[in-house]
């Protein structure tokens, strides 16, 4: 699974020449730069969290308790598990 992806950013032509500058500026490419910003404007703000419903909470801990007396099934293989679930 990939863990970066690619964007395509289509600006104004003045802004792309002012953030072309900026990057020289840094010896960066514009691509680059335009990452480190954005990335330097995320930093302070963490990675959101919210509170998971009252049914995904209690999903989650029938799973569990599944898990734990040993009630779930082991696949070795994706052809093994579709082959239960079909």
């Amino acid at each position: 699974m990939a863990t970066t992806i690619q964007v395509k950013l289509t600006l104004p032509k003045k802004i792309k020449e002012y953030y072309d500058s900026k990057a020289t500026e840094f010896d960066m490419q514009t691509s680059t730069f335009i990452k480190y910003l954005l990335i330097k404007n995320i930093e302070d703000e963490g990675i959101p969290t919210y509170q998971a419903s009252k049914y995904t909470e209690k999903y989650i801990a029938d799973g569990l308790k599944e898990y734990e007396t040993g009630k779930l099934e082991k696949f070795t293989s994706h052809k093994d598990f579709t082959k239960t679930v079909s």
